[in-house]
């Protein structure tokens, strides 16, 4: 029994001591958006990508772009690392929207991702060129889509944890588990990396994202664009995300939602962008057509 106590108390100090340490750990707000210009002269379509749960916008990014057509650009949205605030992204990403001027605007949003574009949608759709598109990637509509107990976002809402806990997650993320299987040209040197950066994105940006998703609120709304989700075959398999459930969802909000399967993307894999970005940007251009 004072062996119990002990380590329980023990546990106790190292949380209080986290979290005390964590009020200075990764308090970065800003957000970046990383480019990738078209080759040719003019942008005529832009894809505006807003990564999943802790994935890196560089590595992103750098798997998309030999698999765009010439006249493609693409700008991908880096959260912060701690909060995701909506009116920071907007300001950081309508600058470089409206620079390009592209003749046709696509907004694609992975699992949270697909939250956070249609929140910036509700905030710059009068200050954006022409109509946008929207395609959601996996994207759950509320926290009652996630496979995750309600719980945890409370806690996470409440608690951004320190360097401790960033450590214990690093290390839990480089344990061995099934992988989807990368396309025969992905590079593997940048899925290795993409690995790395998201088990080294420290417990405050996993906190935050949580906490975002288990804050967003589908609300009506006059978006008068196109809406495609895309989910993967079969989608019942999903690891993280209740993906029929969410289609109710997005559809009792916007009823003319498409939907379309990516027939080679298994469903127990959660949105390999950086593993098949070929077969993501193939859905993703067929979709905004």
């Amino acid at each position: 029994m004072r062996r119990t106590g002990l380590a329980l108390t023990t546990i106790s100090l190292l949380l209080v001591a986290d979290t005390l340490a964590g009020l200075a750990h990764r308090t970065g707000t800003d957000v970046g958006v990383v480019r990738v210009d078209a080759r040719s002269r003019a942008t005529e379509t832009l894809i505006v990508v807003f990564p999943g749960f802790i994935m890196p916008a560089a590595e992103v990014a750098q798997a998309f772009a030999p698999h765009l057509r010439a006249n493609v650009g693409l700008l991908v949205v880096q959260y912060a690392d701690r909060g995701v605030d909506p009116s920071r992204i907007h300001a950081a990403l309508l600058p470089e929207i409206n620079r390009l001027r592209p003749y046709n605007l696509v907004f694609y949003g992975a699992s949270m991702g697909g939250m956070c574009a249609y929140d910036f949608l509700l905030r710059a759709k009068h200050e954006l060129p022409g109509t946008p598109g929207l395609v959601l990637d996996t994207a759950p509509a509320s926290v009652e889509d996630v496979r995750r107990p309600g719980w945890s976002f409370w806690l996470a809402s409440r608690y951004r944890g320190g360097p401790l806990a960033s450590g214990v997650w690093n290390a839990l993320s480089r344990l061995p588990v099934s992988r989807p299987t990368p396309e025969v040209d992905a590079d593997a040197s940048l899925i290795v990396r993409s690995r790395s950066r998201s088990a080294k994105v420290g417990m405050p940006a996993i906190t935050s994202q949580a906490a975002y998703i288990g804050g967003f609120r589908l609300r009506h709304t006059d978006l008068t664009g196109r809406i495609h989700y895309l989910r993967a075959n079969p989608a019942t398999q999903d690891p993280l995300i209740k993906v029929d459930q969410a289609i109710i969802h997005w559809r009792a909000v916007h009823p003319s939602l498409k939907v379309s399967s990516i027939s080679s993307r298994r469903g127990d894999w959660h949105i390999p962008l950086v593993e098949r970005p070929a077969e993501t940007v193939a859905a993703i251009l067929a979709s905004s057509n």
